[in-house]
C-alpha cells in the first residue's frame, strides 16, 4: 500500500506540473500577442520612415513631389491605421481586454466594476 503522504507529494507535484504549463503557454499567447502588434506596427509605419528618411537625400525637388501625393497620403494614413489596428488586435487575442473594450463600449459596468441598469432617454 502507498503512504498518504507520498499520494499528497504526488498531487503536489501534478499540481505544480500543471501550474508551469498553464503559465507557459499564458506566455506563448502574450509573445505571440507582441510579434503580431510589433509586425503590425513596423509594416504599417516603416513606409512613412523609409519616406521620411530618404526626402532629404533627394534634393530641392523632393519637397515640390518627388512622388505623387496620393502615395504620400497613403504613406501617413497607413501609419494612422494602424491606431485603428492595435485594439483590434488586442481584442482578439486577449480575452481580459476583449471584456474590458466591451464593457467601455456598451457602459455595462461603472468605475468600481459594479452592473448598470441601462439608462432610459
Amino acid at each position: 500500500m502507498r503512504s498518504p503522504l507520498r499520494s499528497n507529494n504526488e498531487q503536489l507535484s501534478l499540481l505544480a506540473a500543471g501550474r508551469a504549463k498553464q503559465k507557459q503557454k499564458r506566455e506563448r499567447k502574450a509573445a505571440r500577442t507582441l510579434a503580431i502588434v510589433t509586425g503590425t506596427f513596423v509594416v504599417c509605419w516603416l513606409p512613412f520612415f523609409i519616406a521620411a528618411l530618404v526626402q532629404p537625400f533627394c534634393g530641392d525637388d523632393a519637397m515640390s513631389g518627388s512622388y505623387p501625393a496620393a502615395l504620400a497620403s497613403v504613406i501617413v494614413w497607413l501609419g494612422y491605421v494602424n491606431s485603428l489596428l492595435n485594439p483590434v488586435i488586442y481584442t482578439i487575442f486577449n480575452p481580459d481586454f476583449r471584456s474590458a473594450f466591451r464593457k467601455i463600449l456598451f457602459g455595462r459596468c461603472d468605475r468600481h466594476g459594479h452592473h448598470r441598469a441601462p439608462t432610459v432617454s
